[in-house]
């Protein structure tokens, strides 16, 4: 059985599992849970950024 360990929140990521796009939860100890799916990954990478965010700059904006 699984036992949910104490962790701080990090970011809200897309589950591997179910496709929904915020519903995993990553935790700044390797873990993440999806709260759509009940999908508990046990060594989810915290560093990953989201698809998209690494690439942003301050000039990805349009200027109107």
């Amino acid at each position: 059985m699984y036992t949910r360990e104490e962790g701080e929140f990090v970011r809200h990521d897309p589950c591997p599992q179910c496709g929904s796009r915020d519903a995993l939860a990553v935790y700044n100890t390797g873990t993440a849970w999806c709260f759509s799916c009940s999908t508990h990954i046990r060594d989810y990478d915290t560093s990953e950024q989201r698809i998209g965010e690494a690439n942003m700059t301050r000039d990805s904006f349009v200027r109107g």
